[in-house]
């Protein structure tokens, strides 16, 4: 049985990720293939365009047999702890065989040797990043600039870390180097526009391109570019004021900025971060001008979008290492799977290394008091969630406890 897996957004599906799951299934003979899909909240640090719920099935509908959620704390989090709860999803589940990437340069053998050279532990490769973090450089290009110093072999092109879906697909063979997984690794190249792009030319714009037309009222301009079907609930959702962007979470951003002086306990806050965000929250509009606000050379307006959206969620570095204790994979929480996916999750059944269920009162009684913690910032998460559809449309969601699935909705 041949089960490839994926990690993503798909904030929204557009025409790229088809292209990667027609490529699972057409061209690697996929039996099945599970996604590990971020909920309602994503790892630049916003929210989900379009809730879990709605991707999942969208997603379900053009090509995917069984969609699982990957923790808040991991989806909200850097690339490297997205790809380690990412792949751990995917081992937990006991039947996945490759994983799938998407990547700007698809050449494994830089992905591995890039993979290696991250790894490194020694003393000169993380002062050297240091040197360069204190020069002005960001992590990032810090740390590009460290792997340059110390390659053998293949050479990496000079831009190689400095694009998004390289950094995710490095991280992933990272973690895939571990002799605790049996999954192999395989890069697809993207076609669309550059991840983060916001050119709308032609059928293959990013998903930063099309969130940004949705938002600017310019939904004809990103129609080519996805799935009518996405596209329909995209209008839909535009219409019904049911969009949600960063500045939707502002005002309970703002309480917290003024209910505390203290930020170092969320998750990526420094104590530098933390003291920034004291002398500055009395020019506090709204999150992405705020974010704008604490951009610096050395601090990424990425860096500074999840550190914010972890003090609104209230997502600590005490979860991470919670969630790190549990191996990044505490349970695995279904979102959606196909007609066909219905015999594939027998065999997750079988196989499961970690609990598995859909509904969160069906996990609880599964699970073990640091997993309900982790469990717990999940449903918190999406009764936010709920709390901002809510308030922008004026109309009741389900909740967490009370949304059910059909499959008849992805098949119908």
């Amino acid at each position: 049985m041949a089960v490839i897996g994926m990690i993503a957004e798909f904030n929204p599906l557009h025409n790229g990720h088809i292209e990667i799951l027609d490529h699972a299934n057409k061209e690697l003979n996929a039996d099945y293939v599970v996604v590990v899909m971020s909920g309602d909240f994503t790892q630049r640090g916003n929210p989900a365009m379009i809730s879990k719920y709605d991707r999942a099935k969208l997603v379900l509908r053009h090509g995917a047999d069984l969609v699982i959620e990957l923790p808040v704390i991991a989806a909200t989090s850097s690339a490297e702890t997205f790809a380690k709860a990412g792949i751990a999803a995917l081992n937990a589940t006991g039947c996945v065989h490759q994983l799938l990437f998407g990547c700007e340069d698809a050449n494994m053998e830089m992905f591995r040797t890039a993979a290696h050279l991250a790894s490194s532990d020694s003393m000169d490769y993380h002062k050297t990043i240091n040197s360069f973090v204190k020069q002005g450089d960001s992590y990032a290009v810090a740390r590009q600039k460290a792997i340059a110093m110390q390659q053998k072999g293949v050479t990496l092109p000079s831009d190689f870390l400095s694009k998004p879906n390289n950094i995710l697909g490095v991280e992933y063979v990272k973690a895939l180097s571990s002799d605790v997984y049996a999954i192999e690794p395989v890069c697809f190249p993207r076609t669309s526009s550059a991840h983060g792009s916001n050119s709308l030319s032609g059928s293959s714009a990013s998903g930063s391109a099309i969130r940004n037309a949705m938002e600017t009222n310019q939904a004809a301009s990103a129609s080519p570019s996805v799935p009518d079907d996405v596209m329909k609930i995209l209008r839909f959702n535009a219409q019904f004021k049911t969009l949600i962007r960063s500045a939707d979470i502002s005002m309970l951003l703002h309480y917290k900025l003024l209910s505390e002086s203290d930020f170092t306990p969320y998750l990526d806050c420094s104590e530098d971060i933390s003291n920034k965000i004291n002398n500055t929250k009395d020019r506090f509009v709204e999150f992405e001008n705020f974010c704008s606000l604490l951009k610096s050379k050395d601090l990424t307006y990425t860096r500074i979008s999840r550190v914010l959206l972890h003090i609104a969620l209230g997502i600590t570095q005490e979860d991470l290492d919670n969630l790190a204790m549990c191996n990044y994979a505490p349970y695995l929480r279904i979102l959606g799977f196909s007609k066909k996916g219905t015999t594939l999750l027998k065999t997750v059944k079988e196989r499961a290394k970690v609990p598995f269920f859909l509904s969160p009162q069906g996990g609880e009684g599964l699970l073990n008091e640091l997993e309900k913690r982790i469990l717990k910032k999940d449903v918190y998460a999406g009764d936010l969630y709920r709390m901002l559809l809510t308030n922008k449309s004026g109309r009741v969601f389900p909740t967490e406890y009370t949304r059910k699935f059909e499959v008849k909705d992805i098949n119908g």
